[in-house]
């Protein structure tokens, strides 16, 4: 029998990140980095400001689970901090908590992320299902198991804002209220807990939650120092998001894509529930069913009204809060006016209950065996997965960059070829996620372009002086010599290496440095997209040295591209040295037909030329001398110099004056170029 794991493996999880990273992008259409909490640190997951997702394998409640039900676990953690990025508002709710009093916005904040919390869960269902759904609903579970019963809470505000907790994530109550003011208060705010829950609005769900606020205040204000360890576990649970900041996905709308709600939503609906009359003797005689914190009315009898009843009187408007109210209509487009709280068998009538409800059985939580052989494989699948990462990671790091060629024919130069790294690579993905959204209309483009340059590749006939005689053409009376067939057979156009070299001159500073990283990232993410083969590097020189710094490997990673941010500004430019060393790198690739894309001002200055006349004749050799064997394009950034590009690259040149217009020109260009492979 195989030894049970607990927690999740250090290769398992790298397995998962990856996993967790494509499934970001696949849902928001743009790339999100997973980045690992350290060990030791409380918190289960949150949301960084530029949207990265933060998540603790190492957080007790991942290590008290075999290694299959940790995986679904954390999974659906992901789930529940990718929700926030649909749903949330951060930037609102911060708004809403400094309105309030200093000494009272912890609490409100704490509030706040209680309710929000279901309510994301709840919505899950409308923005994805499948496995990530039932995770995130395990990972509800697992932490609602955890929860301790409420009669062990030491405070009637810490037995309130539990039972809240509580109720936001399994429907039912652990224990009894030992505290009366906190069960009242907690039946009291129940109807609005419930709106807000089912809200998709995150504005109204606000202007609820200022209800339950205003509505619990008199409860917790003479102890709010004692609610700070209940604020630090909820940081541990990971239901803190002070540090986050989004906004919930501007496209969603109320009603579209509903699906019916899942189990674990209808068990928000239970606190008070009709039976039949054989019920009601059965739970008096103890044999029919028990749950906790629930009452039973029998059909016909109505649901008592006493003091600890919500329906026994209206709450006064004063102590509601005007403000929260007029907030509210104005939310749901209704002018503001004062009203009074819907009763509690309001709130339970808004849905019908559902015929049966239990409480969570240990058959619903455990893996069944289907499942748990499916996890296994998926953990040993991604310590695969990880393993060719690594070979493919160690593969471009040892990619060598001196061209011994280069030394023959420059025997006097010393080139310095320095690969590029970040330190933080988690700083510039959120730069290079804004870039890429300012791009994406253009990449949009130029890859429905390439796909059909590339990739429709076919069997075409061409009208030739000789070959097949053409009848049909002959018989028109129209005078032409093309009145030949000639079949010209697929190039395979795909089998294509890319190399691209980005002048890092002093000349190209301020404007012209930026269209150049903006150039480089739009072609090096369409032709992942397209699936060709590409390597980008910068190309600079000092003192008649020159020095190329080589941002991406031919694998061209997502990692990888995250360096094209640091494309800079910095000395001279030697366009013969490096347009023949591309050259000889692409005269190494097995693919079929090579290309070589130059960005740049258009004007070579370095040491190594005695005048500026003997810069373009040499950059103009050396680009004849690549055209033998591959095809080579200049992009001229900026203003300046078009007459001299034209002198080196002939007809083959762009010259842009905005990134926009690269996409429509070069995919002609290279159109025209490459019909012949």
């Amino acid at each position: 029998m195989n030894e049970i794991r607990m927690g999740i493996r250090p290769e398992v999880w790298d397995g998962l990140k990856s996993r967790f990273s494509r499934m970001a992008n696949a849902l928001h259409g743009k790339p999100s980095r997973i980045i690992t909490i350290p060990k030791g640190s409380d918190e289960l997951g949150c949301t960084s400001k530029n949207s990265d997702i933060h998540l603790n394998p190492n957080h007790e409640l991942v290590k008290m689970l075999s290694e299959p039900e940790a995986i679904k676990f954390i999974t659906g953690v992901y789930g529940h901090e990718d929700m926030h990025q649909h749903m949330t508002d951060f930037t609102a709710f911060d708004r809403a908590t400094k309105a309030k009093p200093e000494a009272e916005r912890g609490v409100f904040h704490m509030l706040c992320n209680i309710i929000e919390d279901p309510a994301i869960e709840y919505g899950a269902s409308r923005f994805f299902g499948g496995k990530l759904l039932k995770a995130l609903h395990f990972s509800v579970l697992h932490i609602y198991r955890q929860s301790p019963p409420l009669d062990e809470e030491e405070s009637k505000s810490e037995q309130f804002f539990s039972a809240l907790i509580q109720y936001g994530d399994g429907g039912i109550l652990k224990g009894n209220f030992t505290y009366p003011e906190a069960r009242k208060t907690f039946r009291e705010v129940l109807p609005y807990v419930d709106r807000a829950i089912e809200e998709p609005d995150c504005k109204k769900r606000i202007a609820l939650m200022k209800k339950v606020y205003e509505i619990s205040r008199p409860l917790w204000i003479d102890e709010i120092e004692a609610l700070q360890k209940l604020i630090d576990l909820l940081k541990k649970l990971g239901r803190d998001h002070s540090g986050s900041s989004g906004r919930g996905d501007p496209s969603f709308k109320s009603g579209e894509g509903e699906t019916e709600p899942t189990k674990t939503e209808k068990r928000r609906k239970i606190t008070v529930r009709r039976i039949s009359k054989e019920e009601a003797e059965a739970t008096e005689s103890g044999h029919g069913e028990s749950m906790p914190n629930v009452e039973f009315i029998p059909e016909g009898e109505p649901v008592p009204k006493g003091e600890d009843d919500p329906e026994s009187k209206s709450v006064p408007d004063g102590e509601i809060g005007q403000e929260a109210e007029n907030e509210l209509n104005c939310a749901e487009g209704k002018t503001p006016a004062a009203t009074t709280s819907p009763s509690y068998s309001d709130c339970e009538s808004s849905e019908e209950a559902p015929e049966r409800l239990s409480i969570i059985s240990d058959e619903e939580f455990h893996l069944s065996d289907e499942e748990l052989e499916t996890l296994v494989a998926d953990a040993e699948a991604m310590i695969r997965e990880g393993r060719e990462e690594k070979l493919e990671q160690a593969k471009t790091e040892n990619e060598p960059l001196e061209i011994p060629e280069m030394v023959k024919r420059y025997p006097r130069i010393r080139c310095s070829n320095q690969r590029v790294t970040v330190s933080n690579p988690e700083r510039l993905a959120g730069s290079y996620a804004h870039i890429i959204a300012t791009l994406a209309g253009s990449i949009s483009i130029l890859v429905n372009q390439f796909k059909r340059i590339f990739r429709a590749d076919i069997e075409e006939r061409e009208r030739r002086t000789s070959g097949r005689l053409n009848i049909k053409r002959l018989s028109t009376g129209t005078p032409s010599t093309r009145i030949f067939d000639r079949k010209r057979q697929p190039g395979n156009k795909q089998d294509t290496a890319v190399m691209i070299a980005i002048d890092e001159s002093l000349s190209m500073h301020g404007e012209k440095t930026r269209m150049a990283m903006q150039t480089a990232i739009l072609l090096a993410e369409v032709f992942a997209k397209v699936g060709i083969t590409v390597k980008i590097i910068g190309f600079t020189d000092h003192g008649g040295k020159p020095i190329h710094y080589h941002y991406t490997s031919w694998q061209n990673t997502a990692a990888e591209r995250l360096k094209l941010l640091n494309i800079s500004a910095r000395a001279d430019n030697f366009d013969g040295y490096t347009i023949r060393y591309c050259g000889e790198l692409l005269k190494k690739r097995p693919e079929s037909h090579k290309m070589l894309i130059v960005v740049s001002d258009g004007q070579p200055a370095t040491h190594g030329y005695r005048n500026f006349e003997e810069g373009i004749a040499d950059t103009r050799n050396a680009i004849r001398e690549v055209s033998k064997f591959a095809k080579v394009f200049g992009v001229l950034i900026g203003s300046e110099d078009v007459d001299v590009l034209f002198t080196m690259y002939g007809t083959n040149f762009l010259h842009i004056s905005n990134v926009t217009e690269l996409p429509q020109r070069l995919g002609k260009k290279i159109s025209v170029a490459i019909k012949n492979w």
